[in-house]
């Protein structure tokens, strides 16, 4: 059992540590998608004035006749930028 376990985090570890992209929204406009997306990237402060720190990116797809998305391309809108959410 110990064994298994050991084996399943280092696979986990072993497919990549670094933070993921996450889509926040999907658009198709004239026969493209568009894929709004973010990145945590790090922080700056300490303690309690501790902030996160977000990558924006978009990635445009051309759709072909059967659906599937070709000529990915991803553009970056702004890097290293700290995140509030607008209160409601």
């Amino acid at each position: 059992m110990k064994r298994i376990l050991c084996l399943s985090v280092l696979a986990i570890v072993a497919a990549g540590c670094g933070p993921s992209r996450v889509m926040t929204e999907q658009l198709i406009v004239g026969g493209r998608i568009a894929k709004a997306t973010y990145q945590r990237t790090g922080s700056v402060g300490s303690g309690k004035d501790q902030k996160a720190l977000f990558d924006f990116g978009l990635i445009l797809c051309d759709v072909d006749d059967q659906g599937q998305e070709t000529n990915c391309g991803d553009t970056s809108l702004m890097q290293a930028v700290t995140y509030f959410p607008i209160p409601k």
